[in-house]
C-alpha cells in the first residue's frame, strides 16, 4: 500500500521590527515564498520568541526600544542553541561605523531600507540554503565524537579485531562566500574541521579540542 510522503516543513522566518506597517510589508512577502511567519515588536519579544521556536532565519530591525538589534544580535550569537541561526540586520542606518557595529555583534548580513524585494527574497534563500549545510556538518560531527568516544572506550577496554575507524573515510563540505567552506574529516586517532581560506589554505581544529578533550591513543601504534 502505498504512503504519501509528508512535506517538508517549510523554513520559519522571525521578523522583529518595532513598526507594524514593516512587519506586514515582509510577512506578505515571506509568505508569498512559502515560508512560515513569526513576528516580534521589540527585542526582548524576539528573544522569548527564539526560545520557545527556534526560527531558521530572523530579520531583525536595529532601531527599536527596550533592546535594541545590535544586543539581540550579540546576545543571541553568545548562545551554543542559537549561535548558528542567520541574522540580517535590516536598518535605515548607512554609515559604515553603523554596519561594523553590526558585524562585531555577529550579524550575517545586511540590508539597508528602503530595499529590493527581490534582492531581500534572494539573500533569504542563499543564507537558508548555507544553513541547510551547517546544520549537516553540525549533525556529522555529533556522529563523529560519538564515533570516536566509542573507539576509545573499545580500546582502553581492551578490545580486539578491528579498530573501527582506521583511516581517513568521511568528509563533507560547505562552501561559503569568497570560495571559503568547511570540511569535516574523521581518522582513526584524528577528527577535525578543516577551514578551508579562500586563498587555498586550510586552518584545522581537532573536535577533541573543540570539545574540551584531548585524544589519548595507546603508546606503540
Amino acid at each position: 500500500m502505498h504512503r504519501p510522503t509528508s512535506s517538508p516543513k517549510p523554513p520559519r522566518i522571525l521578523i522583529v521590527d518595532d513598526i507594524p506597517q514593516n512587519v506586514d510589508l515582509v510577512r506578505s512577502l515571506m509568505r508569498a515564498e512559502g515560508y512560515e511567519v513569526a513576528s516580534a515588536s521589540n527585542g526582548l519579544e524576539a528573544l522569548a520568541q527564539v526560545a520557545s521556536a527556534p526560527p531558521d532565519l530572523i530579520l531583525l530591525d536595529i532601531m527599536m526600544p527596550t533592546l535594541d538589534g545590535y544586543a539581540v544580535c550579540r546576545r543571541l550569537k553568545a548562545r551554543h542553541e542559537t549561535r548558528l541561526v542567520p541574522i540580517v540586520l535590516i536598518t535605515a542606518l548607512g554609515d559604515e561605523a553603523d554596519k561594523l557595529l553590526g558585524i562585531e555583534a555577529g550579524a550575517d548580513d545586511f540590508l539597508t531600507k528602503p530595499f529590493s524585494h527581490a534582492e531581500l527574497k534572494a539573500r533569504i534563500r542563499s543564507l537558508l540554503k548555507l544553513k541547510t549545510f551547517t546544520d549537516e556538518l553540525e549533525h556529522a560531527e555529533t556522529m563523529l565524537l560519538t564515533l570516536g568516544r566509542t573507539e576509545e572506550t573499545r580500546r582502553w577496554l581492551g578490545g580486539r579485531g578491528s579498530s573501527g575507524i582506521t583511516e581517513e573515510r568521511y568528509a563533507t563540505t560547505r562552501s561559503g562566500p569568497m570560495g571559503s567552506g568547511v570540511r569535516i574529516t574523521a581518522g582513526r586517532y584524528f577528527t577535525a574541521v578543516r577551514s578551508v581560506n579562500g586563498n587555498g589554505t586550510e586552518d584545522q581544529i581537532p573536535f577533541a579540542q573543540r570539545a574540551g578533550q584531548t585524544a589519548s591513543p595507546s603508546s606503540g601504534e
